[in-house]
């Protein structure tokens, strides 16, 4: 698959999705270990 949005052009995309990640990560762990 091909996301135009990972573009080396829009890094801020890319920033976003990378952080919006490690949030959904981040709330299965926590709500896993509580």
């Amino acid at each position: 698959m091909n996301f135009s949005i990972t573009d080396n052009n829009n890094p801020f995309a890319n920033f976003g999705i990378f952080s919006f990640s490690v949030s959904l990560f981040l709330n299965i762990v926590y709500d896993s270990c509580s």
